[in-house]
């Protein structure tokens, strides 16, 4: 008898530890989750300044010239509200009751930015810059349902850039993002689920395509140095999130006015260095994602915009234990307001 209530009790406290760790894993990866259009980030390759200078060569007339910054940096703070639809907010696998779970998701972002003055470096320009985001995400609405609850996270982050402006549209930049992801509901109420540091290098090419259009092509390699919260009862690694990705992007923008329309396409590769499962049970894990988009955003007024857009994404997981595949389609609105002093 005694053998049995020891079974059963182990039996319970392994499927609420897995219960905790798939909670979890979705959490992070939605915190992550690289086929999502979010807010305009504080770092993007390309902003509509950036492609309005790319497409637009003409001669400006007699120019004056420009009152000298005081400060050796500029300050822009930035504020994004999305509401979206999900078709799989649980990204679970297809053919999974799980993977039928929609929901309505409200996404908040905040993000300052200190960007220092350009140096000119051979035929070049640098740009250092450091920012704090902090975005906050709630995927219950209109749902009183506790696993959708229980996806409710906060994150900050602060990445730290060094950009370098060369030649004929090209961009090469080196970051470190120091992160952290706070489960706002469920099991010890604002417990941080997993902080991590990420080094990365990138480069981009925009391509001038006429007046109006222009296409930004972009690779980046980044390596996630982590350390998840592991429940008391589990035995995997902290660091098990750790991984190295490698990404290719491609987005093309249209000018029509204030409207600005961005088809856009995205293939991640990642690589998790020491993976485990339950037991201290090793999984050569390597994911392959994919994504593909459009975004239609409107220019309110100088310091203002707002957008309709669309995502479906897929993502292919080599794992010898847990299936971590999902296909997700989105649909949502959103409205970003910024100021630069």
């Amino acid at each position: 008898m005694k053998r049995l209530l020891l079974l059963t009790a182990l039996c319970v406290s392994t499927a609420g530890t897995l219960a905790a760790q798939s909670t979890e894993s979705t959490v992070i990866d939605r915190a992550a989750q690289p086929g999502l259009p979010p807010t305009q980030p504080p770092d993007s390759p390309a902003t509509e300044s950036d492609i309005a200078k790319q497409t637009d060569s003409s001669d400006a007339g007699v120019q004056r010239m420009a009152e000298p910054r005081k400060l050796p940096f500029k300050v822009s703070v930035s504020t994004d509200i999305q509401v979206y639809y999900t078709d799989n907010v649980l990204l679970a696998d297809s053919g999974t009751a799980a993977s039928n779970s929609d929901a309505v998701v409200f996404g908040g972002t905040l993000a300052v930015r200190l960007t220092g003055n350009p140096i000119a470096l051979d035929k070049g320009v640098l740009t250092p810059s450091i920012a704090f985001v902090y975005q906050n995400f709630r995927h219950g609405i209109g749902s009183d349902d506790a696993a959708r609850d229980g996806l409710d996270f906060d994150a900050y982050s602060i990445p730290m850039t060094v950009s370098y402006r060369f030649g004929e549209g090209w961009e090469a930049s080196a970051g470190l993002t120091a992160s952290a992801v706070y489960r706002i509901h469920g099991a010890g109420d604002y417990s941080r689920i997993i902080a991590s540091y990420t080094p990365s290098l990138s480069i981009s090419k925009v391509i001038p395509i006429s007046k109006e259009q222009v296409t930004v092509l972009s690779s980046s390699l980044s390596k996630s140095f982590s350390k998840a919260n592991v429940p008391a009862l589990a035995t995997y690694r902290d660091d098990r999130n750790d991984k190295y990705e490698f990404s290719l992007d491609a987005t093309h923008y249209i000018l029509k006015g204030k409207w600005t329309f961005s088809p856009y396409a995205r293939v991640s590769y990642s690589y998790y260095e020491h993976f485990e499962e339950l037991a201290n049970t090793p999984d050569d894990r390597t994911d392959l994602t994919a994504s593909t988009g459009f975004v239609a955003s409107y220019r309110i007024n100088s310091r203002s915009s707002a957008r309709v857009y669309t995502n479906y994404e897929v993502r292919d997981s080599q794992t010898n234990t847990v299936d971590y595949d999902y296909k997700a389609g989105t649909i949502g609105l959103g409205a970003s307001l910024s100021w630069t002093f």
